[in-house]
């Protein structure tokens, strides 16, 4: 035996009992250890085990616990019996759950322990002083049923855990062994990043939490990395108001459409006068304004209220000190214009103005009807559907629809939608967003390029339809830069939060085009450095082909079967493994990857620091501009 401490407790030895074959994890292994209630609360999922193998006597094969369950022998396992016989066995030997302490005394109690190899031995060098020297190397023979086990000490956890993991390489500490907050469990960056990642897990369990996290790791990182974040939901802005805060960050929030933002922020942010509308003026020209305008050139401090009120916070943030605190730095958000619309720079065309009104013009009509409008519009307008919808052209055309009303009164009521939007444009001033606090696609795309300084964009909008939209012609402009330069650095992670609303199964209309974009990262991003996060709560409704890609999943509670079946069959992995997340706490996952941890292939249940502790210990500090290294980003 080596002077080192490999094993945690050596007066502490289980049996092997059983190794039966499994096709996806090679062998599962049944193991008992006597029972004391104190080893009961020290044998957890996650624990690597020891166990002699048939290559030699000194040469140990690792494995992992993935179920730890005490077992009493005289409680009856089938319930079928007489009630009052079963109910009075079980009350006589719960005792023997007491009794046992720390020393075992009944043969009838056992933990029963489930267990797979993680394909690594070591063998157990006489006279070592340090745990690295160690040899540890694929394991080359099977275990051997009815030998000894022993587990393993925090140091050897930290050796196996973190194996792989290249000290030369870029990587993070992404949580800590569940088991042994003692064991860092580290994340190689490029192979995490380009070859993709998944969050799956049911409401409450804190994947947003932890892509706050895993953003705030990866932007602290020496290497430069470029981070689009997808925000359906309109939660990160609290949740990353740290990094959005740096000043050695370029982050940005993208807003798309002006009716993403209060009003006094948006008139804030621009000028009134006619002009051709765009895209994110579009919504608000198509919709009739519900209140009276309201009062132009409000203070700043009160613009940052309203928008300060209009951002999501999580429950245990949502307090009006958290609020206050927060308050100036969505000030200096908006103040050094870190608040950005989106300007699209191409051209709208009435015929794309009609197709955006298109269910307001045809709703509810017979085929009849819809015929007779169309006819109308190729026989009326069709020498202007090509044109850029200027203000001079939609009265052009609202006058040829007045001049020519159709005989068919509702067939000319929705002609008469036509021509009121028409009018709109032509006669009421639209809010135009200053450059300073506009960005496109582009400009976007440049900094994404760019590899002297970090990025984060949050995109966000009242709009599901315009993000997926948005998605699509980002995420293609950013392919189409990289593969016309054959460029791969710096690495960029487009997340998709809510990847359901992104990437369905069945995917329609804007759908469709947000599931090319990710189709495209999935399949051809790791060639050019491009690479895809996705999470949901709704495993069952994603695009199967999608979620086959990701090499590194998060798993946490998925009480539907169908979403742990899913899950289980993206990474080829036994469903039963999913059973010790029933039990997790917020902020508990179960990793696995083929390519980013040390143990590939293999789930690890880790705990991940908590974003609002982080938050709240940001916002603790003094107000100031703060860079990257003022913060403790680990």
């Amino acid at each position: 035996m080596s002077e080192i401490e490999i094993f945690r407790e050596k007066e502490i030895i289980g049996r092997l009992m059983r190794a039966k074959p499994d096709p996806l994890t090679g062998l599962k292994l049944d193991i008992w250890f006597d029972y004391t209630r104190k080893l009961t609360n020290s044998i957890k999922e996650g624990d690597l085990v020891a166990i002699p193998n048939f290559s030699a006597d000194d040469v140990y094969s690792v494995c992992q616990i993935i179920q730890a369950l005490p077992v009493h022998f005289a409680i009856p396992q089938n319930l079928e019996g007489y009630p009052g016989f079963t109910m009075e066995a079980a009350k006589s030997a719960s005792q023997d759950w007491i009794i046992q302490e720390e020393k075992s005394y009944e043969d009838t109690t056992k933990i029963a322990c489930q267990a797979v190899p993680i394909d690594l031995e070591f063998k157990d060098v006489p006279n070592l002083t340090d745990i690295d020297d160690i040899p540890l190397q694929q394991e080359s023979s099977l275990v051997m049923p009815g030998k000894e086990v022993r587990l393993l000490s925090t140091p050897m956890l930290n050796k196996i855990m973190n194996i792989l993991i290249s000290p030369q390489r870029d990587n993070f500490k992404v949580g800590t062994l569940l088991r042994d907050k003692d064991v860092n469990i580290l994340v190689d960056v490029e192979d995490f990043v380009k070859t993709h990642f998944a969050i799956f897990g049911f409401t409450g369990v804190g994947k947003s939490n932890l892509v706050s996290t895993i953003v705030r790791k990866l932007v602290s990182k020496k290497s430069s990395i470029e981070i689009v974040l997808f925000d359906l939901a309109g939660e990160y802005t609290a949740l990353l108001i740290d990094l959005l805060s740096l000043t050695d960050i370029n982050s940005h929030l993208v807003c798309l459409g002006n009716r993403t933002l209060p009003d006094s922020l948006v008139r804030h942010m621009g000028h009134t006068e006619i002009a051709p509308p765009s895209r994110a003026t579009l919504e608000a020209i198509v919709s009739e304004p519900s209140t009276p305008e309201p009062e132009n050139n409000l203070p700043i401090d009160q613009i940052s209220q309203q928008f300060l009120n209009s951002i999501l916070l999580p429950r245990t943030l949502d307090t009006s000190d958290i609020r206050d605190k927060m308050k100036p730095y969505i000030t200096d958000l908006i103040r050094n214009h870190k608040v950005k619309v989106h300007r699209d720079i191409t051209r709208l065309s009435i015929r794309s103005f009609l197709d955006a009104i298109e269910e307001s013009i045809y709703r509810s009509l017979g085929e009849a009807r819809k015929i007779e409008i169309r006819e109308y519009i190729e026989e009326y307008l069709s020498r202007f559907l090509d044109a850029e919808l200027t203000p001079q052209v939609a009265r052009n055309v609202a006058d040829i629809i007045h001049s020519h009303p159709h005989q068919q009164d509702t067939t000319k009521g929705r002609l008469h939608i036509i021509e009121h939007h028409m009018e709109r444009i032509a006669r009421e001033p639209q809010i135009l967003i200053e450059p300073e606090y506009s960005i496109t696609i582009p400009n976007i795309t440049s900094e994404l390029n760019n590899p002297d300084r970090r990025s984060l964009y949050i995109v966000i909008s009242h709009d599901p339809n315009s993000v997926r939209s948005f998605s699509n012609r980002l995420i293609r402009n950013a392919y189409e830069s990289r593969r016309s330069t054959g460029d791969k650095t710096p690495l960029v992670c487009f997340i998709f939060d809510e990847a359901d609303e992104f990437i369905p199964a069945m995917p329609t209309g804007t759908y469709q085009e947000s599931t090319a974009a990710v189709e495209t990262l999935a399949r051809r991003g790791r060639k050019y450095g491009l690479g895809v996060g996705l999470a949901t709560q709704r495993v069952t409704y994603l695009n199967t082909s999608i979620m086959a890609q990701p090499h590194t999943y998060f798993v946490s509670r998925l009480p539907r079967k169908t979403d742990r079946e899913r899950a289980a069959e993206a990474f080829s992995m036994d469903e039963d493994l999913f059973q010790q997340t029933f039990r997790f706490r917020k902020g508990d996952w179960l990793i696995m990857s083929h390519e980013a941890l040390g143990i590939q292939g293999k789930p690890i249940p880790i705990a991940v620091e908590n974003a609002e502790d982080r938050i709240r210990n940001f916002l603790d500090k003094p107000h100031g501009n703060y860079t990257l290294n003022d913060l403790d980003l680990e």
